[in-house]
C-alpha cells in the first residue's frame, strides 16, 4: 500500500449501556441532544483512530480495548454502521494485541473494541470537564 493509504471498513457504533448516565451528564451541561453529543464524539473518535499510526498509538488504548471485545450484554447500538478508516499498520498492531497475527478475524471485530475505548475515552474526559 501506498504511504498514507488508509484501510476503509464499516462499523457499528457500540457504547456499553453503563456510559449513558455520563452522556445525558454532559448534553445537560452542554444544553444539547444526546444525539447530538453521539455524533460529535464519533466524529472525534473517526478521527483519531484515523491518526492512530502503529504499535506505539495502539498499545495504548490495548488494555481497555480488550474490555470491549467480549461486550455482547449490556452494548447499546448507536445509529448506522458508519465507515472509518485505519493506518495499515495499526490495524495490523491491532490484529497482534488480539492474539491475531495472522490476520484471520474481520476487521471491523477487531478495530470495533478500539472505536469504542478511544469513544468511552473522550466521554470520561468530557465528564471531568
Amino acid at each position: 500500500m501506498a504511504k498514507g493509504t488508509k484501510v476503509k471498513l464499516v462499523l457499528l457504533y457500540r457504547l456499553p449501556q453503563a456510559l449513558e448516565p455520563d452522556l445525558a451528564d454532559i448534553a445537560g451541561r452542554d444544553r444539547v441532544s444526546m444525539e447530538y453529543v453521539l455524533l460529535a464524539l464519533a466524529r472525534e473518535g473517526r478521527e483519531i483512530l484515523r491518526a492512530l499510526n502503529g504499535e506505539d498509538d495502539v498499545g495504548l488504548l490495548t488494555e481497555e480495548a480488550k474490555g470491549f471485545g467480549g461486550l455482547t450484554e449490556g452494548v447499546k447500538v448507536i445509529g448506522n454502521p458508519m465507515t472509518v478508516y485505519v493506518c495499515p499498520a495499526a490495524l495490523h498492531a491491532m490484529h497482534r494485541a488480539e492474539g491475531d497475527p495472522w490476520r484471520a478475524l474481520p476487521k471491523a471485530t477487531v478495530v470495533g473494541p478500539y472505536f469504542t475505548a478511544i469513544v468511552a475515552r473522550l466521554i470520561k474526559a468530557r465528564r471531568a470537564e
